[in-house]
């Protein structure tokens, strides 16, 4: 066996509490910077806070927040996908991933819809705005959409091997409605624009689903 010294295992034990409380100030700085970010795009607008504002206002140097986030845009992109906790959401597609029913499967998908777009409320609208300022940031918006209706596939493999799936639709003509009515433009205009409770869209959300959807 390898034997080491205590001055050894004295050096590793230090090493692995440096990395950890690395990553822990890191972890802090980058909530800090983006609260900041937050404060400042809902007082004066996105494009007047610069990164430079931000950096002052967190207490970092703008190369902290370049290091960070690498542009205004991945602040936003950050925000947006801070909004909901990852465990949650995990918790739940582990969930859907495991129901083979497709109604209750269909419950789950609209809380999942509910569940992000309400912790999301906050940031609709300046995403909204910061989609038309920014090219870059567009392209982010299609990619993650791009990605959601990859995701939705799961979905629909769960219609088609339950047989459940309505024949007027092809699984790919399926999966493109699943993805329209489950989109934040149909949360934003059913909750903020029309006030509808979020526990009223979660249940039309579902019932929609399996009426549409289903044979």
């Amino acid at each position: 066996y390898i034997k080491y010294s205590q001055g050894e295992i004295m050096s590793e034990r230090k090493r692995v509490y440096d990395s950890s409380n690395r990553k822990e100030k890191a972890k802090e700085t980058k909530k800090r910077v983006l609260k900041a970010a937050q404060d400042l795009f809902e007082q004066d607008g996105i494009a007047p806070s610069t990164i430079g504002k931000i950096a002052e206002r967190a207490g970092v140097s703008a190369p902290t927040v370049y290091a960070l986030f690498k542009s205004k845009q991945g602040i936003l992109e950050a925000l947006r996908d801070n909004a909901f906790e990852q465990e949650d959401f995990e918790s739940l597609v582990i969930e859907a991933k495991n129901e083979p029913v497709p109604e209750k499967h269909f419950k789950i998908t609209a809380k999942i819809a509910r569940k992000i777009y309400e912790a999301e409320h906050a940031q609709l609208v300046l995403l909204q705005g910061a989609s038309s300022m920014s090219a870059e940031l567009k392209e982010i918006e299609q990619s993650n959409e791009k990605r959601r209706h990859r995701r939705l596939k799961l979905t629909i493999d769960i219609l088609v091997k339950a047989q459940s799936l309505h024949k007027m639709y092809s699984p790919e003509t399926a999966r493109d409605v699943l993805w329209a009515l489950t989109g934040r433009d149909m949360y934003r205009l059913l909750v903020i624009e029309r006030r509808w409770s979020a526990d009223a869209y979660e249940e039309w959300l579902s019932e929609s689903l399996c009426r549409v959807l289903l044979k």
